[in-house]
Formats: C-alpha cells, structure tokens, sequence
C-alpha cells in the first residue's frame, strides 16, 4: 500500500543485491499492460489492490502494511513535496481543514475519489496469499522477527538484512520527509483529532463487500 514503507523495503532489497525490475512501479492501471517475468535477482514494487492483480504464483510476494491514518497523514505531507504530482497545488494551495475534508472523505478533489476509500481497498486483501507481511513500524525498528522473516523468504543470512536495512535507512530520497513538512502542524489539534477518529472509525466499519 501507498506510503507504508515500499521505497524502504525497495532500497534493502537494493542493498541485498537485488535489480529493479523494467516496470517501476505497478499500479492496477499499468499492471494488464505490463509482462510480469520472473528473472533472478530483480523485483517488482506495486500497490495492487485487488487480489487477482498480485501475481503470487509465479513469485514470492511481500505485503507492507500500516495503520491507515500514518499512511494519509504520510500522501497528505508527501504532495507538498512532489510538487510534480497532480494533487501537490490542491494541498499546497489551500491547506485547512476544509480542504482535508475534502481529499480525504469526498469526491471533490483532482483525485476525484475519497483518499480514505482509496487506501480501504486494500484492507479488503487476502492477506494469506503473500509469502511474509510486514508491518512497517516493525520493519523501520529492525525487530528481529521481520529480520529473520525477511532474511527466510529471500534465503539469506538474517545479518545480511540487519545491515541492508541499516544502509536502506540512510539513502537519501526525496520521497523522505524526516518531519520536514508537517501540514497538520498548522491545523488546531484538536480538528486533526477529529479527522484521526473518522479515519479509525472508517477503518473498523464493516467491509463495504
């Protein structure tokens, strides 16, 4: 899923020795026009949310996953560094409440579809088809479990990984905010709780089937 992690776990498999493959990142709009080939030692990154796109019969598949209001406040932040996104003005321009309100609740937005909704699509994933699950919180502190659950899939020394994700940790990326911008910064606390508690309610209503 979108900002959970991806180009982290994309410089620690970088750092592994593994290649990107030709497809730089695959999206439910590209993923019917792309040839997914396995070669040895190159991946894929994609956000797919829907089960059939995930090609796990030909691949070992990892799933990154975390708690959905970090994922938004993360896209939030994020477009108003990448100025080249379509969505970077509308954030830019005009960041208030009103304007969360809309990207990420309505339809009334360049994206033209709830960020919220967006981003519970992939909630709705089994899960069980991918061969490890990371939580991205777990990933980022280097718990041992993802280490040892990391360096078992990919068939490699656990130490190998713990020094990967060290390096991984240090590449510099523009996708990288590190606190720099915080647009929440400039809303009234207690409006950004608001929208946390909509988000988590959104989060555990039942799923829309």
């Amino acid at each position: 899923m979108p900002k959970a992690g991806t180009n982290l776990l994309e410089e620690l498999l970088i750092a592994l020795g593994y290649k990107r493959n030709w497809a730089r990142c695959l999206t439910e709009h590209n993923i019917t026009k792309t040839h997914l080939k396995p070669v040895r030692g190159r991946f894929y990154v994609g956000h797919l949310p829907h089960d059939e796109q995930v090609p796990n019969e030909k691949f070992a598949s990892l799933f990154l996953r975390r708690d959905l209001w970090d994922c938004l406040k993360s896209y939030v932040n994020y477009m108003a560094i990448d100025t080249d996104h379509p969505i970077s003005r509308f954030v830019c321009d005009d960041p208030t409440a009103e304007m969360l309100e809309r990207l990420l609740f309505t339809e009334d937005n360049p994206n033209g579809r709830s960020l919220t909704g967006e981003y519970l699509r992939f909630s709705e994933l089994d899960l069980s088809r991918y061969d490890l699950v990371i939580d991205y919180p777990q990933l980022l502190a280097g718990d041992l479990t993802v280490i040892n659950s990391l360096a078992g899939t990919l068939g490699c020394e656990a130490l190998l990984v713990a020094h990967g994700l060290e390096h991984a940790k240090g590449v510099p990326s523009h996708t990288k905010n590190r606190g720099r911008v915080n647009l929440f910064r400039e809303m009234a606390p207690e409006t950004v709780e608001t929208f946390r508690r909509r988000v988590c309610a959104a989060a555990k209503a039942p799923s829309r089937g």
